[in-house]
């Protein structure tokens, strides 16, 4: 089985949201952002009296400076000057302005949208009050947490985020078919593996087409579906399909079972091993819990602990990879909502809830990179080292030496094959009865490779664009290939082929 991935980039935000024409802002009794910003201060030249001093009246540049988070458009003149009072009355130096694209707080009937009229006036009033009152004032140089927003700055220069489709093709055989193009929509993440339609939501934006990798299936790769396990969880009956079918937006609830506890679990009709699971829960995050296996459904072990290392503000799309065991069973255990940022600074215990919700819960044969989500920027993560992916042996890798590298004029001049063969009619050259020059490297090289890496001369295909050519299978089936094709240059059906 060999799979290809087409992955592309895309404009993850939709256009308001960059523009940031619905800036949220906070203010009335608007709570200043704890983040606070200390101006380093030394008392210099004096004696122990001078430090003492310093420290019950301390001067203008040791005090702390915060972020002032005006979310929403949520502004009023009273809320600027109420919240510039109260900062000079208990000691801060000043006030960062953080105009945020978030709800929260209070709302305001009439709101103060980003680079308004009434938005300058709004800055304009806290500068005077700030002078007024003795503060410093700064501001973000524009509107977002990403200080890149604003309708001056288009799609492609915009921030983007990597998405990809995953195609499986059954060999040997000749493929022609079109690659689905991988999920273009707005938000955070496109999609798990890129095969399922868009519900809803934003429409398609900004997408370019970056790679189209093909490489043969690890033999110990096998699918949700060819597992064929049987669903079951703490509150009763749950759609398995919602579980696995790429779609970030549906979600199953979980409820808890008369002792309290909320599971859903995996029952397989033969022992399986099991190298990683990947779970994604809406909302704040993966909740707290566990995951189990078992050989028999009564006795169970945890091998891996929920939501896992550095838990602050945790998000809730998450691969949990660990050394493979062998199961017939394997079950979430939830036992605590999510965590919220506060609760993690003040290391409250967590809160269990009746109901938890889980959008998809997906279990691997095959390795995976541990919390590869967080590592790639579509979460968070602050140590590297509290999680590190187990060693996989060569059974669950993909061999670069199976490919023949014709892209490079060393890989070229070694498998004798020349750019003038590669780039050959081949078409027309069979439709006139002659075997093209192209189909002739097969030939030469099918008994020293199982493939070959060369330039793409498809139609519309971008400057360094590359094919990957596999003609070499296991001995036994069922084989099958994921093709990648961000480009869609690939072709259809035979039809096509011109």
């Amino acid at each position: 089985m060999t799979q290809a991935a087409r992955a592309g980039r895309m404009f993850p935000y939709t256009e308001d949201a960059i523009m940031m024409r619905t800036c949220k802002v906070l203010f009335a009794a608007a709570a200043v952002a704890g983040l606070a910003v200390l101006a380093a201060s030394m008392v210099s030249g004096g004696d122990a009296g001078d430090l003492e001093r310093g420290f019950l009246r301390p001067p203008d540049a040791a005090k702390p400076r915060v972020w002032w988070h005006w979310t929403g458009g949520n502004v009023t003149r009273e809320g600027i000057t109420r919240d510039l009072e109260w900062m000079q009355r208990v000691g801060i130096g000043g006030a960062h302005v953080a105009d945020i694209g978030m709800e929260g707080g209070q709302i305001v009937p009439d709101k103060v949208e980003f680079f308004t009229r009434a938005w300058f006036d709004a800055l304009g009033h806290a500068a005077a009050e700030s002078d007024r009152l003795g503060l410093e004032l700064s501001i973000f140089s524009s509107s977002g947490w990403s200080l890149t927003g604003g309708p001056w700055v288009g799609p492609e220069q915009a921030m983007k985020k990597l998405v990809w489709s995953e195609t499986g093709i059954e060999g040997p055989a000749r493929i022609g078919r079109r690659l689905p193009q991988p999920p273009a929509h707005a938000g955070a993440f496109g999609g798990l593996r890129g095969t399922a339609p868009r519900r809803g939501g934003a429409p398609d934006a900004f997408y370019r087409d970056s790679a189209v990798v093909a490489f043969r299936t690890p033999p110990d790769e096998t699918w949700m579906g060819d597992l064929a396990p049987v669903l079951t969880s703490s509150g009763g009956a749950v759609d398995p399909g919602v579980l696995c079918d790429d779609l970030l937006e549906t979600a199953a609830t979980i409820t808890a079972g008369d002792d309290g506890v909320a599971w859903v679990q995996y029952a397989f009709p033969r022992p399986a091993r099991i190298r990683a699971v990947t779970l994604l829960a809406p909302g704040r995050g993966v909740p707290f819990g566990r995951i189990q296996i078992s050989a028999d459904g009564a006795a169970y072990e945890t091998i891996v602990e929920l939501p896992g290392a550095v838990p602050y503000r945790a998000g809730g799309l998450k691969t949990y990879a660990f050394p493979a065991v062998s199961a017939r069973f394997l079950r979430v255990v939830l036992t605590g909502a999510a965590p919220d940022p506060e609760a993690v600074m003040s290391q409250s215990a967590p809160k269990p809830e009746g109901r938890y919700q889980l959008a998809e819960f997906i279990v691997h044969t095959g390795a995976r990179v541990d919390r590869w989500q967080d590592k790639a920027g579509f979460g968070l993560i602050y140590a590297y080292e509290t999680v590190p992916t187990p060693p996989v042996g060569p059974e669950a890798a993909i061999r670069p030496a199976d490919v023949v590298d014709l892209t490079t004029k060393g890989g070229r001049e070694q498998a004798r094959v020349t750019e003038a063969d590669m780039a050959a009619p081949w078409f027309g050259d069979m439709k006139e009865g002659r075997r093209p020059a192209s189909w002739l490297i097969h030939d030469r090289l099918v008994s020293e490779a199982a493939g070959i890496l060369v330039p793409s001369f498809a139609f519309r295909a971008p400057l360094g664009a590359t094919n990957l050519v596999l003609w070499r299978w296991a001995e036994s089936g069922p084989h099958r290939v994921r093709v990648h094709d961000p480009d869609h240059v690939l072709p259809k059906n035979r039809a096509s082929w011109t």
